[in-house]
């Protein structure tokens, strides 16, 4: 099985506002080049030039980019963007304005959505996108709270907004769910409205998909039975959709590292696997100053010192943030320290 090496972070939930928008995408036969919205950048455009040098050089870090990467996102050449980070570029205004411009971009979108991205969630976006665009059937898992669900629905929401193709079915399994509450689920998705037996059911969802494709994702897929497995396993045979299946750690612990009757059982699923990720949720104290600022920009630089410090995942560093932001309303005059301390006694941590 293939593997990629790249690397999240809360997002407000956008299931209701583009998921229809996302069924009337289309999945053509070889699916553009992702481009456009791509990561949200916190902080102002730079000044000065040589604040923008340190800023394009650590963005170029942080992300994992080439700089050949960092040329095409701007727009120039990778010659004269290496020239322009040794500054031996003879005329580098235009450069700086088309890096200026992309930093400012990139401050709308995290104002605009509040999405930070994060080598965790530019890893659940890569693999994302091969999986549209080679039709996979892939298996992305890791932790609780690293961001993995809203990556994959800042993906689904930047195609919609870019208007780039890729008609998607959407599903979140519950523990409660049966192999027939999940496929009806899913022919809902696909606009289908009746209600029969399992085996009727998937074979309405395979004809719907076969004429109208879609790229299936099943977030807390570690809740599916060996039954639903091997249905949508089926289901992928006959269709050739991509399946893109997200759930924590146990997924890959229970399905693909398992022994005895349940591997026996599901020898056709593993085999039709073709990428395999998992996601580690840990995050730089960049990123964490990020998220703070992308969520709470009215934060001093000591104050986000102090997130710096903090060990949270991503989904708890928002709830923090989000509970701060209450008790400012009613305690206007507390210092941030203060705020932040009874926050985090307000927020739940498991153990």
């Amino acid at each position: 099985m293939a593997t990629l090496q790249r690397a999240e972070v809360e997002l407000e939930d956008p299931r209701e506002a583009f998921g229809e928008e996302i069924r009337r995408t289309r999945i053509g036969n070889a699916a553009p080049e992702f481009r456009g919205a791509d990561e949200p950048i916190q902080g102002k455009p730079p000044a000065d030039r040589a604040e923008l040098l340190n800023r394009t050089r650590e963005h170029l870090v942080r992300m994992n980019f080439s700089i050949a990467e960092m040329a095409r996102r701007i727009g120039y050449t990778a010659s004269n963007l290496s020239k322009y980070l040794s500054g031996e570029l003879n005329n580098p205004a235009p450069t700086e304005i088309a890096l200026r411009a992309y930093f400012a971009k990139q401050e709308q979108l995290a104002a605009d959505g509040k999405f930070c991205m994060t080598r965790v969630a530019r890893t659940v976006m890569d693999v994302c996108r091969e999986t549209l665009e080679q039709r996979l059937l892939t298996v992305i898992y890791g932790l609780p709270e690293i961001g993995k669900t809203e990556a994959v629905l800042e993906f689904l929401r930047r195609r919609v907004a870019n208007g780039i193709g890729g008609k998607v079915a959407y599903i979140q399994v519950k523990d409660v769910d049966t192999t027939k509450s999940v496929i009806d689920s899913m022919a809902r998705q696909l606009g289908i409205r009746q209600s029969a037996s399992v085996a009727r059911m998937t074979d309405l969802v395979t004809t719907q998909l076969k004429r109208d494709p879609h790229m299936l994702v099943l977030d807390d897929a570690n809740y599916l039975s060996v039954k639903s497995l091997e249905m949508f396993r089926w289901i992928y045979d006959q269709t050739g959709c991509p399946l893109l299946m997200m759930g924590t750690k146990q997924l890959m612990e229970r399905i693909l590292l398992s022994t005895g009757r349940l591997a026996e059982d599901l020898v056709q699923f593993y085999s039709r696997v073709d990428l395999q990720q998992e996601v580690a949720g840990g995050l730089s104290r960049e990123e964490r100053r990020g998220i703070a600022r992308c969520h709470y920009p009215t934060l001093g630089e000591k104050d986000l010192d102090l997130i710096e410090q903090e060990q949270y995942a991503p989904r708890r560093l928002v709830k923090v943030l989000k509970q701060v932001e209450r008790l400012r309303r009613t305690n206007p005059a507390a210092a941030f320290p203060d705020l932040l301390a009874r926050a985090k006694k307000k927020v739940f941590q498991a153990m």
